[in-house]
């Protein structure tokens, strides 16, 4: 979790693989090195007698949406984790419930993903943003202040 939170909160990537590292070695073959990876966004963690890895991948990562900051003036970005390669939408929505913008439509890759959001052209409000992918739909709120 702490190297996690390095690397999300913080944007310290250095102090994130400090982390990961010092679980490497105490734990050589643990399921959380894969996970490291995916967050990490390499190979760096070589795993020694996993089995079956994308399955235990798909129970260690969750797909997850967030963004940050929040409220936000005028950009802000939006996080995205997805447990496996997917067909994915990412929309933003007014507080009506009407569609303002596509920010992604196609096929991304198992792991984190970030995209910038540049609310210059829209008024202040509430706004809702919503993933969805081929087995779920995750929908979030974020508050534009200008």
């Amino acid at each position: 979790r702490i190297g996690v939170f390095y690397l999300d909160l913080y944007n310290d990537r250095m102090n994130a693989q400090k982390t990961f590292d010092e679980l490497a070695v105490k734990y050589p073959n643990d399921e959380l090195l894969t996970y490291a990876n995916l967050v990490l966004n390499e190979e760096r963690y070589n795993i020694q007698g996993l089995k079956n890895t994308d399955q235990k991948i798909a129970t260690v990562i969750k797909e997850e949406l967030t963004n940050y900051p929040n409220p936000f003036n005028p950009i802000t970005k939006i996080s995205f984790t997805l447990a496996s390669k997917d067909n994915i939408k990412l929309k933003v929505y007014d507080i009506l419930g009407r569609e303002v913008l596509i920010l992604a439509n196609g096929e991304f890759e198992m792991g984190k993903h970030e995209i910038e959001l540049n609310a210059t052209n829209l008024p202040s409000g509430v706004y809702f943003y919503n993933l969805t992918t081929s087995s779920n739909s995750i929908t979030k709120k974020m508050l534009l202040l200008k």
